[in-house]
């Protein structure tokens, strides 16, 4: 939350003391006084996290010291990083809305504050609604399979992501999916799943049943109290019709917002590290809003590990809430080297939420079965086959079908993750694919195993100036080596050539190394560094059968389609094919 590195600056309890010294120091840096006399009398006095809470109210105007008590907890009991993080985070008075009336809390824990009434909420929200479409399917009757949900518009589809992949849990878990060609989901079964989700959300054993959503109605909507999980059902059940109108969306988010409360909201909000509110000013749902429908929590920190180190460096595992039993694979995981969650990567049923970085989607097995790969893996390994749901224009509304043959499946992040180690480059490792051949892009589009690549290899000027890098394990393999000097100098037929040394040094000095090639010139000059090509060294392409194995992953990660890049955060390695026919679509790869 505050950026610090060394946890020896947090104090080490929410209740340690500090002097009136100290506090008035930090009260006259927040009011702007400068004579510390004006706030405390007693120089010496010891106060403790209740005085400081009582502190807190008088300046922020919160009127309840519990959450005062929780601001000042979080940031260690340093009263002016706890008032950063209350006004920092959207904590301050609520605007009103037109007309004078004031909105209610959870209305902003929701949305940002460019959202000042009821009937201005983002339209993608307000057109949203939760009805199941039939979608072709072979061997299905005519009006197909009902999986499909609908997205008009961008911005919830983390939402409706969530309760669709709760709705063919469902299926899973009560056993009606069975034959493939025959799933419909229900209305009864889409009232059994927001009922769960409810549910689970409960912070007091309580939940709020939004039905109506106007300026006028009770505060702004209308609300029933349930206390028994049936009679949640059968209050959600008479109202499906609601939920399945545009808007529907919108009373469930709402609903889930009143039953956890905004002061549990806002705890697991920012104890994930993140902040309120739960849509973005570009209308998108976040991370915490996604696992507020997942699990009852709106903690959005859907990796394996604390996003805070300890002492020694390493991130602690956690645990996620198995909530609706469905999972989660994303794009994310290469960017921050952090796995998410065991229970996300192998749920209990086998649907997945899709991320692909700006999107979720929807991904499960067809069969409802949990493929198993280690039993069932032998030669070529185990198949099976997956589909996924895009409800998002201009890529969808799509049902595409991928063949996956899998050898091994990501195992279970460890205990700890451990500080990422920094071994000295070896010369003539590769250090970067610069680019895959932009002809062989164009000719061979999603061919990216028979395309070249131009590719960087380390020099001197590799190492970088002042890092104490970690010494190899006794007997490590070291990385396979290329010398330039038996490969032609990447863009050599089209009478150009890159130097190394200067790409190595692009992040400094923003040159990235291009030169013309001249006729006759055997050992020519960098125009840029002005030594020879025989001292700097040049990019040189190889093919991707040439690339060593790891930097073949690395090829994949960047070239291949989106969702294989994905799905092999699951099944490493795996091989995907898409199903191109009239039912799941021609051409292009579904998009994440």
């Amino acid at each position: 939350i505050t950026g610090l590195e060394d946890p020896s600056q947090q104090p080490a309890t929410s209740n340690q003391l500090v002097t009136m010294d100290d506090q008035a120091a930090t009260f006259c840096s927040i009011t702007g006084l400068e004579d510390p006399s004006q706030q405390s009398s007693t120089s010496n006095q010891l106060v403790t996290m209740d005085d400081q809470a009582a502190t807190f109210c008088s300046i922020t105007g919160l009127e309840d010291p519990s959450q005062a008590a929780m601001y000042l907890e979080m940031a260690g009991g340093n009263l002016e990083m706890a008032m950063s993080i209350f006004f920092d985070g959207g904590g301050g008075a609520v605007p009103a809305a037109a007309g004078g009336t004031e909105l209610p809390d959870w209305f902003h824990a929701v949305w940002p504050r460019s959202v000042t009434t009821f009937e201005g909420i983002p339209e993608s929200w307000s057109l949203q609604a939760l009805e199941f479409t039939n979608v072709s399917y072979p061997g299905a009757a005519s009006g197909g399979i009902g999986v499909g949900l609908n997205q008009p518009q961008n911005g919830p589809c983390g939402v409706i992501a969530a309760i669709q992949a709760g709705c063919i849990a469902e299926l899973c878990r009560s056993g009606t999916a069975a034959p493939p060609d025959k799933v419909q989901i229900t209305d009864d079964i889409l009232a059994s799943v927001l009922t769960a989700m409810l549910w689970q959300a409960r912070a007091d054993g309580t939940v709020k049943l939004v039905t109506k959503a106007a300026s006028e109605a009770n505060g702004g909507v209308d609300v029933a109290t349930f206390t028994d999980k049936d009679a949640l059902h059968k209050g959600v059940s008479e109202a499906i019709d609601t939920f399945k109108a545009p808007g529907g969306v919108v009373l469930l988010v709402y609903s889930l917002v009143m039953t956890h409360t905004v002061d549990a909201i806002r705890s697991d909000v920012m104890n994930a590290g993140g902040d309120l509110p739960m849509v973005t000013d570009l209308s998108l749902c976040t991370s915490d809003l996604v696992s507020l429908c997942l699990r009852g929590q709106a903690n959005g920190n859907v990796g394996a590990f604390q996003p805070i180190s300890d002492e020694n460096g390493d991130n602690i595992k956690l645990e996620w809430h198995e909530g609706l039993g469905v999972g989660m694979l994303s794009m994310d995981e290469y960017q921050t080297k952090i796995p998410l969650a065991d229970a996300l990567k192998s749920p209990k049923y086998p649907v997945w939420i899709m991320h692909g970085g700006d999107h979720f989607t929807v991904l499960w097995a067809e069969d409802l079965k949990m493929p198993n790969v280690d039993e069932e893996s032998s030669g070529d390994g185990a198949s099976f086959a997956l589909l996924q749901w895009n409800g998002l224009p201009p890529n969808g509304p799509r049902l595409a079908r991928l063949d996956i043959r899998a050898k091994e499946q990501a195992p279970p992040a460890p205990k700890k993750r451990k500080a990422p180690t920094q071994f000295e480059p070896v010369i003539g490792e590769i250090e970067s694919i610069v680019q895959a051949d932009p002809e062989m892009k164009k000719n061979m589009p999603n061919g990216w195993t028979t395309w070249r690549y131009e590719v960087q290899l380390a020099g001197e000027e590799t190492k970088e100036e002042g890092t104490k890098y970690d010494p190899r394990p006794e007997g490590a393999v070291l990385p396979m080596t290329f010398d330039p000097r038996a490969h032609p100098a990447a863009g050599e037929e089209k009478k150009a050539w890159r130097c190394s040394a200067c790409y190595s040094t692009r992040f400094k000095t923003m040159c990235f190394g291009m030169n013309e090639l001249k006729d006759g010139e055997d050992d020519p000059k960098c125009e840029n560094c002005g030594r020879p090509r025989s001292v700097t060294g040049h990019t040189i392409w190889l093919t991707y059968d040439e690339l060593p194995d790891s930097w073949k992953r690395s090829a994949d990660r960047q070239f291949a389609p989106k969702i294989v890049t994905v799905l092999r955060t699951k099944w490493p390695g795996c091989k995907v094919d898409m199903v191109d026919d009239e039912n799941f679509g021609h051409g292009n790869w579904p998009s994440v």
